[in-house]
Parts: C-alpha cells; structure tokens; sequence
C-alpha cells in the first residue's frame, strides 16, 4: 500500500492558498472590444474581444469611465461602442476599474496598467513595468492630466511602485501620456 507523506496535504493546501490569494488580491490586466450588452440595474456588461469572445464584466464601484475627453457614466455606454478597460480578474467574476470609450478626442487613445518603474523629471519619462514585467517608456507632456488617489497631482508626486493605469497616444515612435490615474495603498 502506497502511504502519502504526512506534510504533502500541508504543501498542497499552502500552494492551494498562495494561487487563490493570488487571484483574489485583484491581478489587473486590460481588454479591448465591443460592448456587446449592459445591464444597468446590475452595473454589468458583455464585452466581445478583438478574437470574437464574449467576457462578462461588472463594474467597480470606483470605476472611472472615459468617453469623447471627458468622464462619463455607466448609462452613457451602449452596444457596439468601442472600448478598452483596465480590470481585476477576481475570484467569481471579472470587475472593470477603467474604461475608455474609443470615440471622437479618444479615439486613437490606448490603455496600459502597470507599476511605476523609474520617473524621469528631466526628460518627462516615466517607464511603466505591466503585469507581465515588460517596460514601457512614457513620455509625460506639461498638459498630462495626473491623479493620485482621485485627486489632481503632478509628475513628481508620483512614487516608483504606484499602481497606475495610463491613457496614452502612440506619436510614431513614442508613447505620449494623456491621463495617469495612479493609486497608492
């Protein structure tokens, strides 16, 4: 008879926790697509990706959403718009913190996510490391709408570590920062 060392079940269960603290501690990430329905008295929606998958995502209670240069509402969304979000990938369901409608002043506008890396005031760079661990480099423009924690801040109140999500516009080669929306716990 095949006996199981009495500290295996320890490590499984351990390993177990560590994957689902993982997950629930809110690993953002980002989508692009089209809404495909909302449902408004459940702040929910379906977006269809850019590979034809359906996702269904609930919004945040804190969610910022960005339409035509200017922030907007859940009831401002409709069916067909073009969209990116920044989410976390929580336990039982996926819940959108950000999302940019793609239409008019935003339409050629991206989203990343990441942690601030390095901030070079000199330069106006800022390198942003996403949750894969790739490096982005930023260029931050005098007229860059920043926030920390919901409130307006400059470049240089932003520390390496914040969690932010960027609004950027790709310029050639560059990466031109329009919005950071930075938190700090």
């Amino acid at each position: 008879m095949f006996r199981l060392p009495k500290w295996l079940p320890v490590v499984l269960g351990f390993a177990l926790l560590v994957g689902l603290t993982a997950q629930a501690s809110g690993a953002e990430a980002t989508a692009r697509g089209k809404i495909k329905s909302l449902e408004a008295e459940k702040k929910q929606f379906v977006l269809t990706d850019l590979n034809n998958k359906d996702w269904t995502f609930a919004l945040a209670d804190n969610a910022v959403i960005r339409t035509a240069d200017k922030e907007a509402k859940f009831n401002d969304l409709k069916p067909g718009d073009d969209v990116s979000i920044v989410y976390d990938k929580g336990l039982t369901q996926f819940t959108a913190n950000y999302i940019l409608n793609h239409q008019g002043e935003t339409k050629g506008l991206e989203v990343g996510y990441g942690s601030l890396k390095t901030f070079d005031a000199d330069k106006k760079q800022l390198v942003l490391t996403d949750p894969n661990g790739k490096d982005w480099t930023f260029m931050v423009s005098d007229d860059a709408r920043i926030r920390l924690s919901d409130k307006e801040a400059k470049p240089t109140d932003l520390k390496l570590g914040d969690k932010m999500t960027i609004v950027y516009a790709k310029e050639g080669n560059d990466l031109k920062v329009q919005d950071v929306l930075a938190n700090r716990k």
